[in-house]
């Protein structure tokens, strides 16, 4: 193992777990009522082992994978589609600098390409090989634009990739490679033996690196608790008039940054035609938006009031837009 990599490993032991707190699914369970025969029983849960242990590249139109420590300034995004075809970049800065590149340097790799039919390994996992493997620039080669060098390369976490295997959330963690692990914030188990594996995840088998998979649902989930939490703060607390304001922001903020990472999605999956077309109606929204809330606010203008009408307005017509955005990255508009 290059001292590179046994770097990056540290650090993604103590960086991972905040990434993961916005990566959980919610678990939904079926209670079957007492009245039923087994046979029915059965066949219920039945109906449902067949359906958590099916897969295909359709599960994961909403799912980006991350390979990355969580907290450094490395990553690799890989984005699938629906019929197998991926693309993504890998990026690392640093504050090298030299002559003609006085604003640092970076390795970076922008690629695309094409993954085999998934073959299913077992309930939990399902293995595929990269068919094809196109990158943008050719790796070993370098250029300085805007004062910084960029050295392109391969795709850090897909090197030297043979299988590369699919776990399905659910997948039972003891089960997994410790060194997988290690990426995705498992490396210990503490002793609990029952512990699953809450999201979708990569490993290129040949090196056991790991790629998280963050789930835009999942994210909505999060987001809707986090909002409802300080709403409920805004209604029963006895703040003042300052910390409504602060809180109404904070609501706004929360639904404006889901936006922003929803709008990144759709960029990474829409053809070109889709997104000038999608584009153009943002823009249009953004401008009524502004003018929603500050109409929102004539009425308390130059009051303690004004702020927190103007952030709750925001916040409303924001978390409209991201339930239409999304939508869009499901195919269903």
């Amino acid at each position: 193992m290059s001292c590179l990599r046994k770097e990056k490993m540290i650090i993604a032991l103590m960086g991972t777990a905040l990434l993961l707190l916005t990566s959980c699914r919610n678990e939904i369970q079926t209670d079957i009522p007492s009245t039923e025969s087994p046979a029915v029983v059965q066949e219920v849960s039945m109906t449902q082992e067949e359906e958590a242990s099916s897969f295909s590249f359709d599960d994961l139109k909403m799912v980006q994978f991350r390979f990355s420590s969580g907290a450094g300034a490395w990553a690799t995004i890989l984005n699938i589609r629906e019929d197998g075809s991926f693309h993504g970049r890998y990026q690392d800065s640093n504050s090298e600098i030299g002559e003609g590149y006085p604003n640092g340097s970076c390795y970076q790799c922008d690629f695309s390409g094409q993954f085999t039919e998934p073959v299913k390994v077992n309930d939990y996992t399902w293995s595929m090989e990269i068919a094809r493997m196109d990158y943008e620039k050719e790796p070993g080669t370098e250029e300085i634009i805007d004062g910084i060098l960029y050295r392109y390369s391969d795709v850090y976490g897909l090197e030297d990739a043979e299988d590369i295997l699919i776990y399905l959330p659910g997948a039972p963690l003891e089960k997994l490679p410790q060194e997988f692990r290690s990426w995705i914030g498992y490396y210990e188990l503490s002793g609990d033996s029952g512990m699953e594996l809450p999201f979708y995840a990569l490993n290129n088998e040949s090196q056991q690196e790991g790629f998280v998979g963050i789930d835009l649902r999942a994210r909505l989930s999060d987001t809707e608790a986090q909002a409802a939490l300080l709403e409920k703060q805004i209604q029963e607390d006895n703040l003042t008039q300052e910390e409504l304001n602060s809180k109404s922001w904070d609501v706004y903020s929360l639904w404006d940054s889901l936006l922003n990472e929803i709008w990144k999605r759709l960029k990474d999956t829409q053809d070109a035609a889709k997104m000038e077309e999608v584009t153009e109606k943002e823009r249009e929204w953004i401008s009524w938006k502004e003018q929603q809330i500050s109409e929102a606010g004539k009425e308390f203008e130059g009051g303690s009031m004004e702020s927190m009408v103007r952030a709750q307005k925001g916040a409303e017509l924001t978390r409209k837009r991201v339930y239409e955005l999304m939508e869009i990255v499901e195919g269903k508009r």
